[in-house]
């Protein structure tokens, strides 16, 4: 009963709905906007960063001012802290796969055993092999006596190997389940690093409309033709590939 509830416990964990957007408050985007329009009035002459271009990002650089390595820096914590809470998941679901890929190689094991047992048993009854107190017994009473304790094995045989393959079975379940969840996380933690980043360089674009909006005509111009918004560096990863176990088949 327990492990059906663990089972659907990790269905609804790996399953829940996405986290709530991040807020984009008031506060923040007011201080965005002061330091643009900071930073435009004093004439601040930008850095450029260009991104790698194999990546897929435009040509075009990126601003690069003390104010958007600030938050460059707020996005790398940002996922830091989310990379964090996904390698506490990672090591749930390696914990788990470790330990049903060693039941699946003990079910594995048993269900070679229970399959060379079977296979003795089923040659047949030993007719032949005659007990102490059968010598002066009829040839009738010691042959049902050998089919009885033949049937008997053959049912003990058969219900051991049942019961492997249903052991193979499940530890095979559990494997495909994990990796399913694993597939799940690893989907769930590629799309909140681009929530995180989205947040971040639209706090990164208030910025630079103020920047701009605060410069004198002629030098907002230059600024929009040579520089576009966006955090000056490269995007950070949340990934903790596990690799995927062979599974045996009964």
């Amino acid at each position: 009963m327990s492990d059906k509830r663990g089972a659907q416990g990790s269905r609804r964990e790996w399953t829940r709905p996405p986290a709530p957007p991040i807020r984009y408050y008031l506060w923040q985007r007011w201080a965005d906007m002061r330091a643009g329009k900071r930073d435009g009035k004093a004439l601040l002459q930008p850095a450029s960063f260009v991104p790698d271009a194999s990546a897929g990002n435009a040509a075009q650089p990126i601003v690069d001012t003390p104010a958007t390595r600030l938050l460059y820096e707020l996005y790398r914590q940002a996922v830091a802290v989310e990379g964090m809470e996904q390698v506490a998941r990672w090591s749930l679901l390696a914990s788990e796969r470790t330990s049903a890929i060693a039941e699946l190689a003990n079910a594995s094991d048993r269900l070679h055993d229970d399959d060379q047992v079977l296979a003795e048993v089923e040659k047949g009854p030993d007719y032949e092999r005659i007990t102490l107190g059968e010598k002066d017994r009829p040839e009738e009473v010691h042959r049902a006596r050998r089919q009885r304790e033949f049937e008997e094995a053959r049912q003990i045989s058969r219900r051991a190997r049942r019961d492997a393959c249903q052991n193979l079975a499940k530890a095979d379940a559990i494997i495909k389940q994990n990796q399913v969840s694993q597939d799940s996380l690893q989907c769930v933690s590629e799309l909140r690093e681009q929530r995180i980043h989205a947040h971040y360089e639209r706090r990164a674009a208030t910025y630079w409309r103020s920047f701009v909006q605060a410069s004198p005509n002629e030098k907002a111009k230059e600024l929009c033709e040579k520089f576009r918004p966006g955090l000056p560096g490269e995007r950070m990863r949340l990934s903790a590939p596990m690799p995927s176990p062979k599974r045996a088949t009964p």
